[in-house]
């Protein structure tokens, strides 16, 4: 489960302090053949948060697949609650994952009143053209006195919620799990607290006067290492719950509206790979590539001759969640052109989605892409003194920024840029 639980236990608190805020690094030389995991991202859309009333609670409310639609994020999370099958749980999860049978016969035998999640708060925004929600909630299982905070990550495809057990999102997770409901609200609405440390780190946040997640989470860390973890308790949920008020769990899910906040954060590509390609990689490359052979055996690409020759510049693949996405650049005959796939099959009409990304990887050259990528001096004078202003707080690459910048062909950089 994507899970993320927040100890009270002070030499917990440092495993999660390491957790919650991992240290970024980027690669600053440009790859001689192929580079995994590069760090890219898109700035999100419609961000909005709720506190749920504190008697929502969530139970063990189905007892097969059949009763399930996962319509909200209320009802899938009910669902993961409940699913004692594998085909349960891939209706519930966007990735694959194995119900093991010592889980299978736990939620078979459980005491369906003694095991719910207590919903607290949720995060909803837009990315990539899909809408995602994290859900905070504390979870009751019975014999366990102790409070175990924890988020769900889902995304919605084709009018059903999902939940995401790999979630990019690792330091929203654990900033949402670990912080007080109290904070969180104050952050989001950007209001004022009792307490002067929280408020002077939300205060460092602010990017045009709105929080900004990705930065409040940066400075958190840098405040952990100079005070002390003893320093971070005031921020994190308390361990003296009260267990004495009762309510009942829902048995209707209809979805609980978020309110719309001025708050933004980058949400990340995943399983992304960067590739350029030297200049004997010619036609020898087609006969090991799935792309190779598509783009030379199409039909719809009317250019193509039986003594065509394709020549690779780059390419960028990456998961759309459920899908994989690549852009090929490369010359074909004499010309420059940019081929995309989706799960291993070319597409011609390109979704106004992939639109800032195709854009980039059209018009930059790899020294170009390499030298807005990389947080130190390229030597390029002319991308060195403007690559800032698309990146967030992390200086991590923002796709959406500098994709729509590219879109104006700025003259400065035509030598760079193949427009």
């Amino acid at each position: 489960m994507n899970h993320h639980p927040n100890s009270i236990m002070t030499n917990s608190i440092k495993i999660l302090i390491v957790l919650m805020f991992p240290v970024i690094g980027l690669a600053q030389n440009p790859p001689s053949r192929c580079v995994k995991e590069i760090d890219l991202a898109q700035s999100v859309k419609n961000v909005s948060f709720i506190e749920y009333p504190s008697e929502t609670k969530v139970g063990m409310s189905f007892y097969n697949q059949n009763q399930v639609k996962n319509t909200t994020p209320e009802e899938l999370m009910a669902s993961i609650l409940c699913a004692n099958t594998q085909e349960w749980v891939n209706f519930n999860d966007l990735e694959p994952t194995v119900l093991s049978k010592e889980k299978e016969l736990a939620i078979n035998k459980a005491k369906r009143s003694e095991n719910y999640f207590h919903l607290l708060s949720k995060l909803e925004f837009e990315a990539n053209g899909l809408k995602y929600a994290l859900i905070k909630f504390r979870l009751t299982i019975e014999n366990n006195s102790k409070p175990l905070y924890m988020t769900e990550t889902m995304v919605k495809i084709d009018n059903r919620w999902k939940r995401i057990t790999e979630s990019p999102l690792t330091n929203l997770i654990f900033m949402l799990g670990m912080t007080r409901q109290e904070y969180l609200m104050a952050f989001f609405k950007n209001t004022l607290t009792e307490n002067k440390s929280f408020d002077d780190l939300k205060k460092q946040s602010l990017i045009d006067n709105q929080p900004n997640i990705n930065k409040f989470i940066k400075i958190t860390q840098e405040y952990a290492i100079k005070s002390g973890l003893d320093k971070m308790q005031f921020m994190l949920e308390p361990s003296n719950v009260d267990y004495s008020k009762t309510s009942p769990v829902l048995n209707k899910f209809t979805e609980y509206p978020s309110n719309d906040i001025e708050s933004t954060f980058s949400y990340p590509l995943r399983k992304t790979e960067y590739c350029t390609y030297f200049d004997d990689e010619t036609n020898k490359q087609i006969d090991t590539t799935f792309f190779g052979k598509h783009i030379m055996t199409s039909e719809k690409i009317e250019t193509i001759r039986p003594d065509s020759v394709l020549k690779y510049i780059h390419s960028f693949s990456f998961f759309w969640e459920e899908n994989e996405i690549m852009f090929v650049k490369a010359i074909l005959n004499t010309r420059i052109q940019l081929f995309i796939f989706e799960n291993q099959k070319l597409i011609l009409d390109i979704p106004e989605r992939f639109q800032p990304i195709r854009n980039i990887f059209q018009t930059l050259k790899p020294d170009s892409f390499w030298a807005f990528y990389s947080t130190e001096p390229s030597g390029i004078k002319e991308i060195d003194k403007i690559k800032a202003r698309f990146k967030d707080s992390e200086g991590i690459l923002d796709i959406d920024k500098l994709g729509t910048y590219l879109a104006t062909k700025p003259k400065d950089l035509e030598k760079y840029c193949d427009y």
